[in-house]
């Protein structure tokens, strides 16, 4: 800790931020050049059908390479083909796409032969090593992101794997004639023969806000390999299997909170570390806040000496809420950085919304993802190839709020009312409001679901109000739902429970492949240290008095990044609140657009949406008055309609080439 607390106090030097104009993003670090689209992994593998068509092999290696690098790696052979990505040396027919951390660990596990840690394409050797000694258990060693393919030639045995957390997807198309397989929806589309047909549960599924399917897509003809899972595949079967799993009930018991701490440094330090291995050209999306502020004073304490590491950050001078620039002026005047500034506040959410679904393929939900394109476009420009990524330390760490609800259905009353005041103090609210949210509310809550069932009259299972009626009975809505999103509605009996369940939740995945998607066509690996899979199951396991005790949050972290992250970051309790600049833009710099995308879709939108309702939300947001979900109605509408829209053109070009 003193180490690099001592690094971070005799380099505190910031360079001056490069502001990027309205829409126009640019780079600060000019010297770079621009990084080529990353590549993923495809194949075909034929079962019982016809010999594989060459033409097919094109149109794979074509889309997975985007025009470039067409010397990608490929196999050819009777029954299979394969390409991009990184090839396995001989023996075996392997290919990954990623990058493995711990390598050291691994090579230790393998024993002799294992290949050397030093190296250019040494994850690629390592994986085909894993294999060659575990076989189909291979996954459960690896550390890290990848996609993983090997194929059996004498057994027609193609055997496919992700990652434990779901950063890079892997769709599939399965028939018994054929099977088809990428990191990204694009190369199967531009297979002729995979039906195009959107998947109504899917779409019911996203006007609802639910996630937790981890296998549909939006194309009934393509299934997604879920996180952590493993298939199997051959000419007369095929099965999955998950070969990693959070444990809930596992539980560390620190000596102190010293030590408590020390471990988590030690795990976040290698977090970082990993992510920063193999990047030419790293770079971190910086705010004012402790998540971003730790990842960069960790990368600093493993080369002090090297150059500032290159940020990118949103700013939202008009928006008070939204904005961190004085957090971030206060953090920069004391950490080396080589920063690029972006106005988030003058772009429009809805600007680049076809040039995302062009490389999504599918609709998005996240109404702030405008901000993480506009810094990833800022950050292509300047050569960076890995872009680091303080999202979601608080779904990591917890913030431990839950633990009050704890106490108060435990009926420790004293330590209870302590707690709630302690935080509450220190956020600078009243207390009785806190009393409620934190204690007796979510009680009543788990009473009530224990007891009666769905609690209001927004019950778990109850379609939502958007979706059309003859929909949710059509694509039974209701019946394949009800019972998962009453389980999501119950409140968790302890703070561990809910933590199990934040973390479990499909929308992580969801997230995670969106982000990777946007990234790799502009050369970017988007790396994430928050989502390492040690650190997620050390925090998981913690005390709740390392989350939550004396008003302090997330306190495993506070307590770890003393001496590291300057004390003004390290206590900050305040966060930024991105959802009214999003309000405002989208409502005013989009309005044409939304009109504009709802009279030309509202053909295709009334098979799903109740456009009556969305008539509504005009009239009342264009009279400057609206409802409160509103926005998000007409933002989900028109995302969903632009998707619609794009897809029947593109399905009209396939079938006129």
């Amino acid at each position: 800790m003193e180490k690099y607390g001592d690094e971070v106090r005799r380099s505190a030097r910031a360079s001056q931020p490069t502001e990027a104009r309205p829409g126009i993003e640019i780079g600060s670090q000019k010297s770079l050049r621009k990084s080529a689209p990353l590549i993923g992994i495809a194949g075909i593998v034929r079962r019982g059908g016809p010999p594989l068509d060459p033409a097919d092999e094109e149109r794979l290696l074509a889309a997975i390479a985007r025009g470039a690098r067409r010397e990608a790696p490929a196999f050819r052979g009777t029954d299979a083909f394969l390409c991009g990505g990184e090839r396995a040396p001989e023996p075996g027919v392997i290919f990954f796409s990623g990058r493995l951390d711990d390598l050291a660990g691994l090579q230790r596990s393998l024993g002799e032969g294992a290949p050397p840690v030093a190296g250019p394409a040494n994850d690629a050797a390592f994986a085909g090593a894993a294999f060659a000694k575990w076989g189909e258990r291979t996954p459960e060693f690896l550390l890290g992101d990848f996609a993983l393919a090997a194929f059996d030639a004498s057994e027609r045995r193609l055997f496919l794997a992700r990652d434990a957390i779901g950063v890079i997807p892997v769709y599939y198309h399965l028939t018994p004639a054929r099977f088809a397989f990428a990191t990204e929806l694009g190369a199967l589309l531009a297979l002729p023969w995979i039906p195009r047909e959107p998947d109504e549960l899917r779409i019911a599924d996203y006007v609802a806000v639910y996630f937790d399917d981890r296998e549909a897509t939006f194309y009934r003809a393509i299934r997604r390999l879920p996180p952590a899972h493993a298939l199997a595949v051959q000419p007369a079967a095929a099965r999955t299997r998950r070969y990693w799993a959070l444990d809930p009930a596992r539980e560390i018991v620190p000596a102190s909170d010293e030590e408590a701490a020390e471990r988590f440094r030690a795990l976040f330090c290698d977090a970082v570390g990993a992510r920063l291995r193999r990047a030419a050209h790293p770079a971190l999306l910086l705010s004012g806040g402790l998540d971003s502020a730790s990842i960069l004073c960790a990368a600093q304490g493993f080369s002090p000496s090297a150059a500032p590491l290159a940020t990118f950050s949103a700013v939202f001078p008009s928006q008070s809420r939204a904005d961190e620039t004085r957090d971030l002026d206060l953090l920069l005047a004391e950490v080396r950085a080589a920063p690029t500034i972006v106005r988030a506040d003058l772009l429009s959410p809805l600007g680049a919304s076809r040039e995302m679904l062009r490389h999504l393929r599918q609709p998005y939900h996240a109404p702030n993802l405008f901000v993480y394109w506009s810094l990833a476009r800022a950050a292509h420009e300047a050569g960076v190839t890995a872009l680091l990524d303080g999202v979601d330390g608080d779904t990591t760490v917890s913030h431990g709020f839950e633990y009050l609800a704890e106490l108060f259905r435990g009926a420790r009353w004293l330590a209870w009312l302590r707690e709630t005041r302690s935080l509450a103090r220190r956020l600078g609210t009243a207390t009785l409001p806190f009393l409620w949210r934190f204690g007796v509310l979510p009680s009543l809550t788990r009473f009530a679901g224990e007891r009666y069932g769905a609690f209001g009259a927004g019950a778990p299972g109850t379609p939502p109000p958007l979706l059309d009626r003859d929909c949710a009975e059509r694509v039974e809505w209701r019946a394949k739902r009800e019972d998962a999103i009453a389980a999501l509605g119950a409140a968790p009996p302890t703070l561990r429970a809910a933590h199990h369940r934040q973390l479990a939740s499909g929308l992580i995945p969801f997230y995670l492949e969106v982000n990777h998607l946007l990234s790799a066509p502009l050369g970017i690996e988007a790396r994430h240290p928050y989502y390492d899979r040690r650190l997620i199951e050390y925090c998981l396991a913690l005390p709740p008095a390392l989350r939550l005790q004396d008003g302090w949050d997330r306190r495993v972290q506070r307590l770890a990044m003393a001496g590291m992250v300057p004390e003004r970051v390290r206590l900050r309790l305040r966060k930024a609140h991105w959802g009214r600049n999003f309000e405002e833009s989208f409502l005013v710099r989009d309005r044409g657009l939304i009109e504009e995308t709802l009279e030309v879709s509202a053909p295709r939108l009334r098979q799903f949406l109740d456009l009556g309702r969305l008539q509504a939300a005009m009239h009342r947001t264009a009279a400057g008055g609206r409802r409160a979900d509103d926005v998000m109605d007409l933002w989900v509408a028109t995302t969903l309609g632009l998707w619609l829209v794009s897809e029947e053109r593109a399905s009209a070009s396939t079938a006129v080439g």
